[in-house]
């Protein structure tokens, strides 16, 4: 693993999204590089569990796990039903591909979950978005939107939230819900050596 932060590894091992880990703020800057090899006979599915070990081992990494409150929004089927892409390529095996411009208002992803695009839109929107809209298999997204920032008032364009319905038929619904949150009690930000 290299260049990754503190945040990226934990949110690896222990399978939670960016917004779901509340620590201090250098361990979303400060990067860092992993060489590690798996021992023989390790499958990919004990990955996780062996970053935590590692993580604990070299971080001296301390955490626990609580539930909050936390603003987030719903992605739900609006009222005319989806209007999604059925995947044209296969899964790569991780889960499809996906990128996000806030900045340039455009929001896509190639052979992804429902649940997966919601994180991408996540790094777009002011909260948290929650995949609820019950859909399964892949599909293939690009959203455009013009960004808050870039609109003027004689063009101000389709924000998120009406891009997301008119191209998709999906809609976002602000709710307050319990989301499960990794409190980092500690950590050391020079890592122990072998």
């Amino acid at each position: 693993v290299i260049d990754n932060s503190l945040k990226d590894l934990i949110r690896l091992a222990y399978q939670v999204k960016e917004h779901q880990i509340s620590g201090p703020a250098w361990m979303a800057t400060e990067k860092y590089e992993i060489a590690a090899t798996m021992p023989a006979g390790a499958n990919r599915s004990q990955v996780p569990e062996m970053l935590q070990t590692l993580l604990a081992e070299r971080f001296h990494l301390k955490l626990h796990r609580e539930t909050r409150k936390m603003a987030v929004y719903a992605l739900v089927v609006g009222k005319g039903g989806p209007k999604l892409t059925a995947a044209t390529a296969p899964a790569n095996g991780r889960g499809g591909t996906g990128w996000v411009n806030p900045t340039g208002g455009r929001v896509g992803a190639k052979a992804s979950s429902v649940a997966a695009f919601a994180d991408l839109l996540s790094k777009a929107a002011d909260r948290p978005v929650i995949d609820m809209t019950g859909l399964t298999g892949l599909y293939d997204f690009d959203l455009t939107y013009t960004p808050e920032l870039s609109a003027t008032a004689a063009d101000p364009g389709a924000t998120l939230e009406t891009a997301l319905l008119e191209q998709l038929g999906l809609k976002l619904e602000k709710r307050e819900m319990q989301v499960e949150v990794l409190l980092i009690e500690g950590a050391d930000k020079v890592p122990a050596e072998n």
